[in-house]
């Protein structure tokens, strides 16, 4: 019986887990948009997304004020692990769209006419802010 309920509280854990992820990437690039368009005004666009455009490693050398040889172990270890972490986000992407699709289909549910057209603009923008993201990152990994 007690195992039972542990098997019910993990499963409802991972579950609001997954609604969360699936909520909150869209979620996030709408308020997101609004924060970098605000920035954009104050700072200019180039600025702005140069800023952005920090590796990890750079944020580490940053933070940890790495010596010359631990920036370069850094960029060897980041660089030989880079193809397996991207085989698991391509294994993942696939669930986590799901997961979304499935949320934003019980969404669309409970919104009025309006509303659903705003929120398929919502949904329109974040996907299309998303294949920008992904095609910048792929072009920097190839400079």
């Amino acid at each position: 019986m007690l195992n039972r309920s542990k098997f019910w509280a993990v499963a409802l854990l991972v579950a609001v887990f997954a609604a969360g992820v699936a909520i909150g990437g869209p979620a996030w690039n709408v308020f997101a948009s609004d924060r970098n368009d605000e920035r954009d005004r104050r700072v200019g666009p180039a600025e702005s997304r140069d800023r952005e455009r920090k590796s990890y490693s750079d944020h580490l050398q940053e933070d940890l004020d790495l010596t010359v040889e631990q920036r370069a172990a850094v960029d060897s270890i980041l660089d030989v692990s880079q193809s397996d972490m991207r085989a698991v986000w391509r294994d993942m992407r696939a669930e986590i769209d799901t997961l979304r699709k499935a949320v934003a289909d019980e969404i669309m549910q409970l919104l009025n006419e309006g509303q659903q057209t705003k929120y398929s603009e919502i949904l329109e923008r974040s996907r299309r802010r998303g294949e920008r993201d992904r095609a910048t990152r792929n072009d920097r990994n190839y400079e």
